[in-house]
């Protein structure tokens, strides 16, 4: 779930309080799975739909139709190109109503596999949602330091995969992280911080070559640089450059705040002779330098190490299971550029790069998103996935919750606000992923077509669903079968 729906499920929390929440375990009344019986050939190999909500709202009574007559989700989902399902797990949610636990998505889970499923697990690392802006330690984690913490994602993530299989319910995917594009974890495994200056900073010296060479300054907070500068029997002189600009001073460590504009304008930071290494860091906020005796770790460094303790778990747990990192940035190249070199860099091991596409969130032009899919399977040469996406059959609303969608100008031109359209809009989709060259293109995800309106559950997203008010599917998931 991403941030834009935060406000929204706060008041989904509190209106299911108000009502009487029912325990975290799954609701006798949970509608039967179908039997595995085989599913229709499909267009992708991963056609699928992320439906966590299925268990709140069926233990508040909800249920569904197809041609007017009610039917089980799964049924329905099944017998209409959908072969894959999507399931999120919290840590320990019991703050925010207990749903998406350990014991509730097994259940779900152990569902979903009996019907014939494919099942795709994914990794909050989180108390509640982890999105683009929010990614929370959960609670009984906040105390451990940065060793303590990666320990506890492998950890973890050993101990929950091994009650899923125990329950005869391994996932076939697995994803270490929810839209982490600025990172998991935070404030700990974050990566997302503000530049400040319009480019990375790097700091010159007149020792030996680094007036030519310089030395790349490292973001290590919010419009925070740091650099660590080595050891030298005498005194030498510094200037931070940004693009063509020199900054600095000789006062003792308050900058003048000015970017001259001339090269070499500046007077130079003096730093006397030293016998051990130094750390320099700089802020923008403060426009102020100052030295310190212990370096703040690279948030980079961090992310990797977090994302290599999962992933290396969920390896030695499920070694047939894929796995999926997930960014929002589905139309941002630059973004999951930056992001997946340092993943090669640091010699992750994962199969699946997994993308968000919202076009209300990421624009209402495609080509970008189909650009950055091409160019991620060719430079990093993974598979790719849209494993969050949605559109909406219609710009009405069927309770009082403020939608997501509902402006004309929300939507792309020639893919309008009906089932039509919403089915439209997913085969294109669907069309954009199969051509990714080499056939490395391999899947298409709908995010939450169950979230419906509900007594009781309001939903920010009616519009968005597979179904209509009368909570009758509208057949748009066929697009994954229809050729």
């Amino acid at each position: 779930m991403r941030y834009r729906f935060f406000i929204f499920y706060i008041l989904t929390v509190i209106l299911a309080s108000c009502a009487g929440q029912p325990e975290v375990s799954p609701s006798p009344t949970a509608s039967p799975s179908p039997t595995a019986s085989p599913l229709p050939p499909t267009i992708l190999p991963q056609s699928g739909a992320d439906i966590s909500f299925l268990p709140e709202l069926e233990s508040l009574g909800a249920s569904f139709k197809e041609n007017g007559v009610e039917k089980p989700l799964l049924n329905i989902l099944k017998d209409n190109g959908v072969n894959y399902i999507r399931l999120r797990l919290w840590v320990d949610p019991s703050a925010h109503g207990g749903w998406c636990n350990l014991e509730q998505t097994i259940a779900l889970a152990t569902r979903v596999k009996a019907a014939g499923f494919q099942f795709l697990l994914d990794f909050h690392y989180s108390d509640w949602w982890a999105d683009p802006a929010n990614q929370t330690i959960p609670a009984a984690w906040q105390a451990l330091d940065r060793e303590a913490l990666i320990a506890r994602v492998a950890s973890y993530t050993h101990e929950s995969l091994r009650a899923f299989k125990t329950a005869g319910a391994a996932p076939d995917m697995i994803q270490i992280g929810n839209e982490i594009t600025g990172g998991m974890l935070w404030p700990l495994g974050r990566v997302n911080y503000s530049y400040g200056f319009s480019q990375a900073p790097v700091l010159f010296g007149d020792w030996d070559a680094l007036w030519e060479q310089g030395i790349n300054m490292v973001l290590v907070g919010e419009k925070t640089w740091q650099a660590i500068i080595p050891a030298s029997s005498a005194d030498i002189k510094l200037k931070l450059v940004v693009g063509n600009n020199w900054w600095g001073d000789g006062t003792g460590g308050i900058a003048d705040g000015v970017l001259d504009q001339e090269p070499g304008d500046a007077s130079n930071i003096v730093l006397a002779a030293a016998s051990a290494n130094r750390v320099f860091r700089v802020s923008q906020n403060s426009m102020a330098y100052s030295w310190e005796n212990e370096a703040l770790p690279d948030p980079w460094r961090t992310l990797m190490a977090l994302m290599e303790a999962g992933l290396d778990a969920a390896r030695a747990e499920v070694p047939a299971a894929k796995l999926m990192i997930h960014l929002d940035a589905g139309s941002n190249n630059s973004a999951c550029r930056t992001w997946f070199d340092q993943a090669a860099a640091s010699a992750l091991d994962w199969d699946i790069i997994g993308l968000s596409y919202y076009p209300v969130w990421h624009g209402t032009d495609l080509a970008p998103l189909e650009n950055n899919l091409r160019d991620l399977a060719q430079r990093y040469g993974k598979d790719v996935c849209v494993v969050e996406t949605s559109y909406p059959w219609t710009l009405g609303w069927n309770d009082s919750t403020n939608n997501t969608v509902g402006e004309d100008d929300q939507l792309i031109s020639g893919y309008p606000a009906s089932p039509e359209g919403q089915k439209a809009y997913l085969a294109k989709i669907i069309d954009i992923v199969k051509n990714v060259p080499n056939g490395k293109g391999v899947g298409v995800f709908w995010w939450e077509p169950d979230f419906i309106a509900h007594p009781g559950f309001p939903s920010s997203q009616e519009n968005l669903t597979w179904f209509d008010f009368s909570n009758n599917f509208n057949g748009s998931s066929r697009a994954f079968i229809d050729e």
